[in-house]
């Protein structure tokens, strides 16, 4: 009877000890709306129209050739925002100073994916793939293009990872978030290793089992 009754009180510990770690969380949780066939995803897919999109395939064209290629960096300017050349001087852009460091690129670079985007902007990530393709690699940018004076114009255009030139061993290096946008959905507990360590005492405790 004895062994009953302790065996009882500590499953119904473990129970009290779920109960907690349930309403607290534990380590990096996300929040999302189960139903019983699984979570479903509440991510929107961004839109973009017709004609915003051929006014950004347009300023990509230009800007990656005259601004990115460094073939008219003058050009390239009259594409950049305030956001874009805040910090460098004109005389310093027309020299090819540009926040975006120089690609010889190929081919078509209308393939991004749109990740935000609304009628005044959109956040874009964008794979360039090199002209000398066992010279250089290919780069992934983030971009994010704004709507000004009825023309799509360049606030950002960040290398975020370079991969390995063809024929040579794959490769990937991954630069940081330099842009903002991106969202942080991994949100840790810091209290839930707390209750956790607390509930190990109180179920591991001699007292509590002289009850």
């Amino acid at each position: 009877m004895l062994l009953g009754h302790r065996t009882a009180r500590a499953a119904a510990l473990l129970a009290a000890g779920c109960a907690l770690l349930a309403l607290a969380g534990c380590g990096n949780t996300v929040t999302q709306t189960e139903k019983p066939w699984g979570p479903v995803s509440k991510i929107t897919h961004p839109h973009l129209s017709r004609s915003a999109r051929a006014g950004i395939n347009k300023s990509l064209d230009q800007f990656v050739r005259d601004g990115v290629e460094r073939k008219a960096p003058a050009a390239a300017l009259r594409l950049a925002t305030p956001t874009m050349r805040a910090g460098i001087s004109r005389k310093a852009w027309l020299h090819g100073s540009l926040p975006v460091p120089p690609f010889d690129a190929r081919g078509s670079y209308h393939g991004y994916s749109v990740l935000d985007a609304n009628p005044n902007y959109a956040d874009l990530t964008l794979i360039l793939q090199p002209r000398h393709r066992h010279r250089d690699g290919a780069i992934a940018y983030q971009v994010r293009v704004r709507k000004l004076h009825r023309r799509w114009m360049l606030d950002w255009f960040v290398p975020t990872a370079f991969f390995a030139p063809a024929g040579k061993p794959p490769n990937i290096t991954a630069e940081p978030d330099l842009g903002p946008g991106v969202a942080n959905f991994l949100q840790p507990k810091p209290h839930a290793n707390l209750i956790m360590i607390g509930i190990l005492v109180l179920l591991g405790c001699p007292c509590w089992w002289r009850w």
